[in-house]
């Protein structure tokens, strides 16, 4: 019968300045039916044993330092999405000038047109009615608009199980850059035709993924723009060239998911440039990116359990953002 045992032995032990295991083994030499002689057969396994209880002191605090990990990665992906929201949100900023001096222009017409009547002769109840009603909805638009834009600046994004209806967020995200957009010349058209389907998620981060699509879709043009010599004209006449900068935002409900899709006839994405694109601080837009919409937005949609997809074309972009229809009741 070969038996087998495993020691450690304290620091004093002679020989070693240190814990010493061994395992030893002992195997008898039979004569007959009597045990002679009994052989032991010694093996140092200290640096196993070292080893095994590195290994169990790992496993005890596994779970401490899993938790901690997935608490320092949530911290800076909330640090990420802050950075990007602020680029957002200053991006607004410029938009919202556009948005809100378009009611306030046509408030000013109307009090104005009010005065010069009232100066020719007796003013119309009807007419300071119709005037009245202007002027009212030009200010509700402009409260609109500027409560939208606080709600969305205050939003932390930790929420995602609220429905809502993926035209109406990419109609408030259109409404927030929209002006600026046609200001600068951009064609923009906008369809969505998602039949109001709802989806499950975060309704102001899916606007953020709207609005970056847009900000890539906007940079695209103008930097296409900018890139194509003016066409001269004789006798000399106001600049202008061939190219169109257009933009197309469109929605579509099939099969159980939402298509949105971001179209631009810009200057395309470098083709060693696709792999990286949604990798953080990843930019193709030299100093004036910061790298981080398309990996929020990446994140975003599969939060939503969705895809994000950018689809190069003979002339700019397409990007295509597909999420599940909400059909599990997701809170209102």
């Amino acid at each position: 019968c070969v038996s087998h045992l495993s020691a450690c032995y304290p620091a004093n032990t002679p020989v070693e300045s240190r814990r010493t295991c061994w395992e030893h083994t002992a195997v008898p030499i039979v004569e007959g039916h009597t045990v002679r002689r009994v052989v032991r057969i010694s093996h140092d396994i200290t640096e196993k044993k070292d080893a095994e209880d590195q290994l169990r002191a790992l496993n005890e605090t596994l779970e401490a330092r899993v938790t901690a990990e997935t608490a320092r990665r949530r911290a800076q992906e909330r640090v990420t999405y802050q950075q990007s929201r602020l680029a957002s949100i200053g991006e607004l900023a410029a938009g919202m000038a556009h948005e809100i001096n378009q009611p306030l222009s046509s408030i000013g017409f109307a009090v104005q047109n009010v005065v010069q009547a009232a100066e020719r002769h007796p003013t119309d109840p009807d007419y300071l009615e119709g005037k009245r009603r202007l002027v009212q909805d030009d200010i509700e638009r402009i409260r609109r608009i500027i409560d939208h834009v606080r709600v969305f600046a205050r939003d932390d994004g930790q929420d995602f199980d609220f429905s809502f209806a993926v035209d109406d967020a990419v109609t408030n995200a259109v409404g927030l850059v929209g002006e600026q957009m046609r200001a600068h010349g951009i064609e923009l058209e906008v369809s969505a035709e998602s039949g109001g389907s709802p989806a499950c998620g975060n309704p102001y981060q899916y606007e953020q993924v709207v609005l970056n699509l847009l900000s890539n879709a906007r940079y695209a043009v103008e930097e296409r723009r900018r890139s194509i010599p003016a066409r001269s004209t004789s006798p000399p006449e106001p600049t202008t060239t061939d190219y169109r900068p257009r933009v197309t935002v469109s929605t579509e409900a099939n099969n159980g998911e939402i298509r949105l899709v971001v179209e631009d006839n810009g200057c395309g994405i470098p083709p060693d440039a696709l792999p990286r694109v949604f990798d953080p601080f990843y930019s193709t837009k030299g100093a004036s990116g910061t790298g981080l919409g398309l990996s929020i937005s990446f994140g975003i949609v599969e939060r939503m359990g969705g895809s994000i997809v950018l689809e190069p074309l003979y002339q700019g972009t397409r990007a295509v953002v597909t999420v599940p229809v909400d059909g599990s009741g997701c809170a209102g």
